[in-house]
């Protein structure tokens, strides 16, 4: 397998770092006096490794405490022959350093150098002892004196052994006159590294060089000091040892080793503990009282659901037939509920007249907002009652609704008077409806008008009788499509004629007699009129000074009018053309699918079916969004947007009745 880079995985490597062996690529590459190395940095510790193998051999340091048990200065000579470079011990792999690691690979490489000659001159062993001695005595004298000033005897320093390094108590303690050195604090032992990966440039951590702790002057006593809260940065993972009593060393000479210069880590600033707040507990938050749920909309009183949602009870299908009667002309009309949603119901009508059928019609309607404005009460020939006055959208005049009694829900115009209230049962076919029966004085010159009107259809009106006109239901049913056929116009009634009677000639009038005229006198001459007298005029007064006209005052501006009648016709437009819309839509995606099927229909029945059924779903979505349409045009300030618009949707249905007839022959 081809070796890549390490720094750019996607470069193939053209050669290897000489310190660490890493695979590197062109860009990456760097030449240190011919060696090619991975960074810089590998290049410097080569460089520094090899220069210091390659220096001048050193003289032997002098080591002060290498006599100060008082040999003789011919021990150390003895073991100078046995100054071999001791082979260092190999220590296992994890435990390995980078810098060692180069350390060793490079020891392998380069020859080993020659042994350090024997030191000549004199042996000063014994001065350079006594002078630490003395130093050392001086020091811990004055670290005494200053400490604690009694008559005490020192302890020589020098005499005793290292005190075992102890953790600090948590209770701080007045210090003793001895010095005593603050051991480290414990650092926790570093977690398990895991072995570097094949790839990964990994730097080594920098040497921590530790310094022994300088003498803190003994603190003042105090009694439990609060504790300190100081958030101290844990120092990187280090394998400390604990201090061991220091021996003096045997006179050996050992191979020197490298020294690296390790910078110290910066000093750890410690800020002083600062006072502790008191907090207080924070006080308990009282629950949130709870929030009542709002109270549902109560549902219009019992006499009043009935003028508010007629078509409410009645399922989808139902229908009725009205037979209208009026200058003896005979019309028919099918009232009937197509669909019905959430606050919308779909009526459907169609009407014959003259043996000629119109094509059906479709409604949309919503429940009604009442509104009470208060009650009345009257007395119909002993009949009393209670109504309240109400008023709809759809209803001009305010209505009056009974209250209670058998005449409950039952209702006629506020601005007409009762001259009949009772009850009666009207039966058509097998259906009895008990009918509140209201009839209506004369007005304005009409005769009244007898009402029999029954809750239990959503038509209201049971049967009707004015002046020359009749009207009342005569089939009703639960299924739409089977409805029967109207009934065919009568046959025109030829009348029989009688031929005329002969005309008698007129019988002869005889002339009548002529008298001879009379002779005529001569008009008499007019009396002479009498004489005019003439008066003299009248001085003539002078005419009265004429005042000069007043300032007309311009007529104010008459406050705008708001036409609330315009405004709800623009909302009821705005309402209408989303409905529309979302009709539309809705049916736009089964249109397709109807669309798609018809050029290659399947042969099974239920696929066919099925088809056909999404097909009238289609014409009757599309359908109810003409109806909206036209219901609007004389609402929106553009009519002939919505006509065509309402073009589109007849193009659409003419498509989709081609679509519901083939799929019919092709299903029976």
């Amino acid at each position: 397998m081809e070796k890549v880079c390490v720094n750019h995985p996607e470069s193939p490597s053209v050669g290897s770092c000489k310190a660490c062996e890493k695979p590197v690529c062109l860009m990456c590459i760097t030449e240190v006096q011919g060696v090619s190395f991975c960074s810089d940095a590998c290049g410097a510790a080569y460089q520094e490794v090899k220069d210091w193998l390659e220096r001048p051999a050193a003289e032997e340091e002098w080591n002060p405490l290498a006599d100060a048990k008082g040999k003789p200065a011919a021990a150390p000579k003895a073991a100078a022959p046995a100054a071999t470079p001791a082979p260092a011990p190999i220590l296992p792999q994890a435990a390995e350093t980078t810098g060692e690691r180069m350390y060793n690979a490079f020891d392998s490489v380069l020859p080993t150098p020659p042994a350090p000659p024997a030191p000549a001159g004199p042996n000063r062993t014994g001065l350079y002892v006594a002078i630490a001695a003395a130093v050392l005595l001086v020091i811990g004298g004055v670290f005494l004196f200053s400490g604690n000033k009694t008559d005490e005897k020192p302890t020589e320093i020098a005499n005793v052994p290292p005190k075992p390094v102890e953790p600090p108590k948590p209770v701080a303690e007045p210090p003793k006159p001895v010095v005593n050195v603050d051991p480290p604090k414990p650092v926790e032992p570093p977690k398990p590294v895991e072995p570097p990966k094949p790839l990964v440039k990994v730097e080594p951590p920098p040497p921590v060089k530790i310094e022994p702790p300088k003498p803190i002057e003994p603190p003042k006593p105090v009694i439990e000091p609060p504790k300190p809260v100081v958030k101290v940065e844990p120092p990187p993972p280090v394998k400390v040892e604990p201090p061991k009593p220091v021996e003096p060393p045997k006179p050996v000479v050992e191979p020197p080793k490298p020294v690296v210069k390790v910078e110290p880590p910066p000093p750890v600033k410690v800020e002083p503990p600062k006072p502790v707040v008191k907090v207080e507990p924070p006080k308990p938050v009282e629950p949130p009282k709870p929030v009542e749920p709002p109270k549902p909309e109560p549902p219009p009183a019992p006499h009043l659901a009935f003028i508010r949602d007629p078509w409410g009870k009645e399922k989808i299908g139902t229908w009725y037939r009205v037979k209208t009667s009026s200058g003896g002309k005979e019309s028919y009309k099918d009232v009937g509920l197509r669909e019905t949603g959430a606050g919308y119901r779909v009526l459907v009508t169609q009407a014959s007249a003259d043996g000629k059928t119109e094509p059906e019609q479709f409604t949309w309607t919503e429940p009604e907002e009442v509104s009470v404005f208060g009650s009345v009460n009257g007395d119909v020939k002993g009949s009393k009652y209670a109504a309240d006055v109400v008023r709809t959208k759809a209803s001009k005049p305010s209505q009056f609704v009974f209250k209670d009694g058998p005449h409950a829900g039952a209702y006629f115009a506020s601005d007409a008077v009762l001259a009949k209230l009772e009850t009666q049962s009207v039966k058509v076919k097998d259906r009895e409806f008990t009918c509140t029966v209201m009839e209506t004085e004369a007005k304005d010159g009409k005769k009244g008008t007898t009402t029999w009107f029954s809750a239990q259809t959503p038509l209201a009106i049971v049967k009707w009788e004015g002046d020359g006109a009749t009207s009342a239901i005569v089939d009703f049913g639960d299924d739409w499509e089977k409805r029967p056929a109207f009934p065919a116009a009568p046959a025109p009634v030829i009348a029989k004629v009688d031929p005329p009677k002969p005309v008698e000639p007129p019988k002869p009038v005889p002339p009548p007699p002529v008298e001879p005229p009379k002779p005529v006198e001569p008009p008499k001459p007019p009396p002479p009129p009498p004489p005019v007298k003439v008066d003299p005029p009248k001085p003539a007064e002078p005419p009265k000074p004429v005042e000069p006209p007043k300032p007309v005052e311009p007529p104010k501006p008459p406050p705008p009018v708001k036409d609330s009648a315009k405004e709800e016709a623009a909302a009821r437009a705005k309402k209408s053309m989303a409905d529309a819309g979302a009709l539309i839509r809705e049916a736009s995606p089964m249109y397709g699918e109807v669309s798609n099927a018809m050029d290659a229909l399947p042969s099974d029945k239920a696929a066919l079916r099925d088809l056909y059924r999404k097909a009238e779903r289609v014409q009757l979505k599309l359908s109810d969004a003409r109806i909206l349409y036209s219901g609007i045009r004389s609402d929106v300030p553009d009519p002939a947007t919505v006509d065509r618009r309402v073009k589109q949707l007849d193009e659409l249905l003419e498509g989709v009745q081609e679509a519901l007839k083939t799929l019919r022959s092709r299903i029976d």
